[in-house]
């Protein structure tokens, strides 16, 4: 499949958000997380990558 994994990321330290999301939904500086099973996560930051490869987007506060 292809769900993502949500990483905060600060400087050097990374911190896991949540597995299996399936949408990411920009709203200013807040970031809408959903995960397969319907859970939702709100955050402030901004993409700071997505990396499909590697199955991971980055968020940066």
């Amino acid at each position: 499949m292809c769900e993502l994994t949500a990483i905060l990321a600060d400087g050097n330290k990374k911190e896991i958000l949540m597995k299996d999301v399936i949408r990411l939904e920009v709203n200013g500086d807040e970031i809408v997380i959903t995960g397969i099973f319907g859970d939702i996560m709100t955050v402030h930051g901004i993409i700071k990558s997505v990396d499909i490869a590697k199955q991971e987007v980055l968020i940066k506060e």
